[in-house]
C-alpha cells in the first residue's frame, strides 16, 4: 500500500471517529430510553435495584403487562392487512411497462419473504418509535445480476446524523453502523486482508460506552474471536456531466471522459455540469484497517436504509423526544399499576384474615381453633369462658378506587377497548363497535402512514437497482408465462393452426352420364334423368364456386392473422427496446404505490357487501363469491351455475 493511500485511510478513520463521537453524544441518550421501551414490552418493568430489595424483603414485585397487548394488536392488524407493491403508469402508453415492473417487485417480495421483515421492523417502531429495513445484494445464487434481500437492522446499531430531520434521510450527512463479526467470516469477506485480519486483537465484548450501556449486548464472553466491523456511510457531492439533446430535451448522464469528449463536439448536444449527491461507503475493521472505500454497492440514489417511524416529531429537541412508540406514553401508568397491585398484594399477605380472642382454657383443644382460623391468630386472655372471633380488616377503599381509575387511564392513553377486543357494552351493535374501532385507529394513523411511506421508498429503490443491474434475460425468466404479448401471440397462433386445418382441396364435381335415346326422341324417363343430371352439374358448379369463395376468404383471414402477428412481434420488439432504454436511465413514467392483498381485507369487504345486501342494497351474488376465500375452482363452478340458472329462467 502506498504512503498516499495509508495517509488517506488514516484521514478517513479520523473523520469516521469524529462523526461517531458526534452521533454517540446524541444516541447514547436515546439507547437507554428505547431499551427501557423494549423491557416494558417484554415485561421487565421494575428498576432492578428496587425489585431486588423487594424480593430480599419478601415483598411482591408484580408486572401486570398491559402494554404488550396494545403493541400486539396493532402489529397483528398490520400483518393481517399487508400490502403489495404496485407500479402505476403516469401515461397510458406505460401501462404494460408498469405491469411488468409490478410483477418483478412481487416476485422479489415472494422469493425473499420480505413481508415478514417489514412487519418485524414495524413492530420495532411500535415499541420504541423507530424500526429499520435495508435492501442488500446477494450474489450466492446469481453471480451476475445478484438477488435483492431484505434485512431488519436493530435500532441499537444505527447511529445516524443527529441533525437529520427528513423521513427519507435526504438531509442525513452520515450513518455509522458498528457490528461484531467473527474473524473467519471477515477473512472470507475480504480475502486480500486475510493475514492482517488474523493478526488483529479481538474486541472485548464487555466494552461499555460512556453511558454504561453494553455496546454489544448480544455477544457472550466466550465469543472472543470477533472483531469490530464498521460501515461508514456518507453523502458526498461530486461534479457530474450531463448531455442534453436540443431536439428532444432528453438528458443523459455522461459516465466517462470519452462520452464527455464526444458530446462536447456535437452541436446538437448541450453539456451541463452539476454537483450531485452520491452515497459513499467505507468498511473498517477494528478502527484500524480500511477494507473497502468506494461507491454504494447498490449504486442507487439515497442510503440503502429506510426508517419506519411510529410517531415522529422533527422539531422536538433530542432524538429521544423525536421518536415515540406506543410503549412510552403507557410506562407511567404501567408503573403505577405494578406498584399499587404489589402494595395491595403485600397488604393482603400480611393482614390477619381471621382469628379468635378468648380466655385461657375456653376450649379443651386449642389446635381446633388454630386449624379453623386460616392465616389468623389465637389471642388468649385471663381465665374465663368468653370466646370472640376476630373480624378481618377491609382493604382500603382508596386503593380499590385507584385500581378502577387505572383501568380508565390505560385505555384512554393506549388503544381503546374495542381495538383490544374487550367487550364494553354487551348489547352494542356491530356497526357501533366498528365505528369505535375506526375512531381508535384514527389516533394511530400516523404510524401506518409512516409505514406506507417507508414501504414505497424501499420498493422504489429496489426497482431502481433492478433496472440498473438486472439483465433483460433474467427479467424474462422471472416473468415466465406473464411475458407481455405472449397471450396475444398464443391466440393468433391457435387461430392460424385452426385455419390451416380448415383449408382443403376443392371437391371433384359428380357429373352423371347423359342417357342415350332412340333417334331424335328420348325414351320415357330418360328426359327426367337428363334434367337431374343437368341440375347436378349446376349444383356442383355452384358448390365449387362457393368453396372457392370460402377458400379465398380463409386465405384473406390467414393473411390478416399473419399481418396481425407481425404487428404484435413488432410491438414486442419495440417494447423491449424501450425497456432497455428505461434500464439505461433507470427512469420511467411510473410511480410505486401499494395495493391491498390480504384475506382479512377481502373478508372485511365481503362482510360489508353482505350487510348492504341484508339492508336492501342489491348486491350481485358473483361479487360475494369473488370476495370469499373459497378455492378458485369452486368459485368458477358457482358463478357458472348461477349464469346457467339465469339463462334457463323465462324472460319477464
Amino acid at each position: 500500500m502506498s504512503k498516499d493511500q495509508i495517509k488517506k485511510n488514516k484521514e478517513l478513520i479520523n473523520d469516521m471517529a469524529g462523526f461517531r463521537k458526534e452521533a454517540e453524544s446524541e444516541w447514547d441518550r436515546v439507547y437507554p430510553v428505547i431499551k427501557e421501551d423494549f423491557d416494558f414490552y417484554i415485561g421487565n418493568q421494575w428498576d432492578s435495584a428496587l425489585k431486588g430489595r423487594l424480593e430480599k424483603e419478601g415483598k411482591p414485585a408484580l408486572s401486570l403487562n398491559y402494554i404488550k397487548k396494545n403493541v400486539d394488536v396493532l402489529s397483528g392488524f398490520q400483518r393481517q392487512n399487508r400490502t403489495d407493491s404496485k407500479v402505476l403508469p403516469v401515461e397510458g402508453s406505460d401501462e404494460m411497462m408498469a405491469e411488468v415492473l409490478t410483477t418483478i417487485l412481487k416476485w422479489v417480495a415472494q422469493d425473499q419473504i420480505s413481508e415478514h421483515v417489514v412487519s418485524d421492523a414495524f413492530k420495532d417502531s411500535l415499541i420504541c418509535g423507530i424500526g429499520w429495513v435495508a435492501p442488500i445484494i446477494n450474489y450466492d445464487k446469481d453471480v451476475l445480476n445478484g438477488d435483492v434481500l431484505l434485512r431488519k437492522i436493530s435500532p441499537f446499531k444505527m447511529k445516524i446524523d443527529p441533525y437529520t430531520t427528513m423521513k427519507d434521510l435526504s438531509d442525513c450527512g452520515y450513518i455509522i453502523i458498528d457490528d461484531m463479526i467473527s474473524k473467519p467470516k471477515l477473512r472470507s469477506m475480504f480475502p486480500k486482508f486475510a493475514d492482517r485480519i488474523k493478526e488483529m486483537t479481538a474486541v472485548d465484548p464487555s466494552t461499555e460506552n460512556s453511558n454504561g450501556i453494553e455496546e454489544y449486548p448480544s455477544v457472550t464472553p466466550r465469543e472472543t474471536e470477533k472483531l469490530k466491523f464498521t460501515e461508514y456511510w456518507r453523502r458526498e457531492y461530486e461534479e457530474t456531466h450531463f448531455a442534453s439533446s436540443e431536439e428532444t430535451g432528453e438528458i443523459v448522464k455522461l459516465n466517462d471522459a470519452e462520452e464527455f469528449k464526444i458530446a462536447s463536439k456535437d452541436e446538437n448536444i448541450k453539456v451541463i455540469t452539476r454537483k450531485v449527491p452520491v452515497i459513499r461507503l467505507s468498511q473498517v475493521i477494528n478502527d484500524e484497517e480500511v477494507v473497502y472505500d468506494g461507491d454504494s454497492p447498490m449504486k442507487v440514489d439515497g442510503y440503502p436504509f429506510h426508517p419506519i417511524f411510529c410517531f415522529f416529531t422533527d422539531v422536538a429537541e433530542g432524538w429521544e423526544n423525536k421518536i415515540i412508540g406506543m410503549v412510552r406514553p403507557l410506562k407511567d401508568a404501567q408503573r403505577e399499576k405494578n406498584k399499587r397491585r404489589s402494595q395491595i398484594m403485600q397488604a393482603i399477605n400480611t393482614m390477619a384474615h381471621s382469628g379468635w380472642i378468648g380466655d385461657k382454657n375456653a376450649v379443651d383443644d386449642i389446635s381446633v381453633l388454630k386449624r379453623s382460623s386460616g392465616a389468623g391468630h389465637i389471642i388468649e386472655t385471663n381465665p374465663g369462658k368468653n370466646l370472640t372471633q376476630i373480624q378481618p380488616p377491609q382493604i382500603s377503599s382508596g386503593l380499590v378506587q385507584l385500581e378502577m381509575m387505572f383501568k380508565d387511564d390505560i385505555m384512554t392513553i393506549g388503544s381503546n377497548p374495542d381495538m383490544l377486543g374487550i367487550m364494553q357494552d354487551k348489547g352494542a351493535a356491530g356497526v357501533t363497535i366498528q365505528l369505535r374501532q375506526k375512531q381508535g385507529m384514527t389516533s394511530i394513523q400516523e404510524a401506518f402512514d409512516n409505514l406506507s411511506f417507508a414501504f414505497r421508498m424501499l420498493n422504489k429503490q429496489i426497482l431502481e437497482f433492478i433496472l440498473k443491474h438486472w439483465t433483460v434475460d433474467k427479467i424474462k425468466r422471472i416473468l415466465g408465462d406473464d411475458l407481455p404479448f405472449d397471450e396475444e401471440k398464443e391466440i393468433i397462433t391457435e387461430q392460424i393452426q385452426m385455419l390451416q386445418g380448415q383449408i382443403g382441396q376443392a371437391p371433384e364435381p359428380q357429373i352423371q352420364p347423359i342417357p342415350e335415346g332412340d333417334g331424335d326422341a328420348l325414351s320415357p324417363g330418360i328426359e327426367d334423368q337428363l334434367e337431374m343430371a343437368q341440375k347436378q352439374v349446376m349444383e356442383d358448379e355452384d358448390s365449387l364456386a362457393g368453396f372457392q369463395q370460402m377458400q379465398m376468404a380463409q386465405q384473406q383471414q390467414m393473411e390478416d392473422l399473419q399481418k396481425e402477428m407481425q404487428e404484435v412481434l413488432k410491438a414486442e420488439e419495440e417494447f423491449w427496446t424501450k425497456f432497455e432504454e428505461v434500464k439505461k436511465t433507470a427512469r420511467f413514467d411510473c410511480i410505486v404505490e401499494e395495493s391491498e392483498n390480504s384475506p382479512s381485507v377481502r373478508m372485511s369487504n365481503f362482510m360489508l357487501l353482505n350487510e348492504m345486501g341484508r339492508n336492501g342494497t342489491p348486491v350481485p351474488p358473483e361479487f360475494l363469491i369473488e370476495l370469499s376465500d373459497l378455492p378458485e375452482k369452486i368459485k368458477e363452478n358457482m358463478i357458472t351455475s348461477l349464469q346457467e340458472q339465469r339463462q334457463q329462467q323465462p324472460p319477464k
